[in-house]
Parts: C-alpha cells; sequence; structure tokens
C-alpha cells in the first residue's frame, strides 16, 4: 500500500492513522535527500562533535527544531493556509527577496564591499565604520570558536521554513484532511520524527567515519 507512488500522491478521504504513517515515511524520506535543511548541514555539526554521540545528538537537536517548525506549518495549513497558498502564489515574491539576499552576500564574499542603508546616519547618528570588510590572511587568522551544538536547535527551526516536495504534501493534502486542528500538528511532528530517525543515523554516521581514518580532532573540525 505505501509505495511510493501513494507516498507522493495521498488520495483524499484517509483516515488520522494513515496520514500519521505517511507524514513519518515522507520525513524519512526527506532526512535522506540532500538539501538545505537536511544532513549537509548536520554533517557539518557532526564531524565537528568528534565522536558518534556527539553527531547523534547534532542530528537530533537539528530535526527537533525542524519538528517544532512543521508541527506550526501544518497547523496553519488546517486552518486555511492552502487556500492562501493557492490564491495567492507568493513563489515570484519569495525567490525575488532571496535571490536578492544571495546576491548581497556573494557580492560581499566575492568583492569584501557589501550595500550599506545608513539609516543610522540619516537618523542624526555618526558614521562609525567602512563599507570594506576586514580581512586577514587564513594563516594569520586565530581559530574561530567553535559553533556550541544548542545552535543547532535555533539551525533546525528556521531552516524548516521553506516548501519542498514533501513540505507541501503534508501542509496542503495531508493536514486538510483531518478531522479538528487537534491533530493539525500531528503530521508536522511524525515528519520531523521521520526526518529526525535519519538525522540521528547520518549524523552518528558522520561523527565516526572520519575519525575511523585516523584524522586528530583539529583535523576533523577543520573539515567540518
Amino acid at each position: 500500500m505505501f509505495n511510493i507512488n501513494f507516498l507522493l500522491h495521498p488520495p483524499s478521504g484517509l483516515p488520522v492513522t494513515i496520514i500519521l504513517i505517511v507524514s513519518l515515511l515522507l520525513g524519512m524520506l526527506h532526512g535522506i535527500t540532500p538539501d538545505e535543511h537536511t544532513w549537509p548541514i548536520t554533517f557539518s555539526y557532526a564531524v565537528g562533535e568528534y565522536s558518534t554521540r556527539g553527531g547523534m545528538k547534532a542530528g537530533f537537536l537539528f530535526s527537533l527544531g525542524f519538528t517544532a517548525q512543521r508541527a506550526i506549518l501544518t497547523t496553519l495549513g488546517f486552518a486555511g493556509l492552502a487556500y492562501f497558498y493557492m490564491k495567492y502564489n507568493l513563489d515570484g515574491p519569495v525567490y525575488f527577496v532571496v535571490g536578492f539576499v544571495m546576491a548581497l552576500a556573494g557580492s560581499y564574499i566575492l568583492r569584501g564591499r557589501y550595500i550599506h542603508i545608513p539609516i543610522d546616519v540619516w537618523l542624526g547618528g555618526h558614521k562609525h565604520h567602512t563599507n570594506e570588510a576586514s580581512r586577514l590572511p587564513l594563516h594569520e587568522a586565530n581559530s574561530p570558536r567553535p559553533i556550541p551544538i544548542k545552535m543547532t536547535l535555533l539551525h533546525g527551526f528556521i531552516a524548516g521554513f521553506g516548501f519542498g516536495a514533501y513540505a507541501s504534501i503534508i501542509t496542503f493534502i495531508l493536514a486538510p484532511q483531518l478531522p479538528s486542528i487537534v491533530y493539525a500538528p500531528l503530521p508536522g511532528v511524525m515528519f520531523g520524527i521521520g526526518t529526525m530517525i535519519m538525522q540521528i543515523i547520518l549524523g552518528a554516521i558522520f561523527g565516526s567515519s572520519l575519525r575511523s581514518k585516523g584524522l586528530t580532532e583539529e583535523e576533523i573540525k577543520h573539515v567540518g
């Protein structure tokens, strides 16, 4: 019954149990698919933790934040987000804003300059910085402080905002089929748990694989 065609094209009128199982399986597919929400992000945190346990923790925390966001998303889907999304297609404006921000980031990286709107000066403040980016050669820079593992929780929550194929299914197809808003967060929770399962597994693999190669902790963190 739960073949790939059924998962990607679920029919209407499904019972709650089937909706939750489908959401879980979609989450597992999502967790193993490389994108900005899944294991390429976890990899950076996991190898920096230098252990299988640390890698599992990184995968768990990232997915926990992601799960909370998905629960909110499916609740909004039940409450009418699907109708709003269909009536006002916001893909174009969102892509424009994202593209503009990415262009600014790219300009900063390539040229060492960024576009600054001097609102503080307009309001009577004093100019206190320059548009030039201060750069040091890599061999002169101090080693950066490690990123706190708890940041994966926040990163996971923020990264969850967006609509891929799987998110669209649970938000616009599965969530509106639920009998009441009490059940509305559950598809998002199950989707997040499915993603979490794969993230924990992959995080553990990443956290231990480089260590098994005989690399030092500093070398592994440099890769991360």
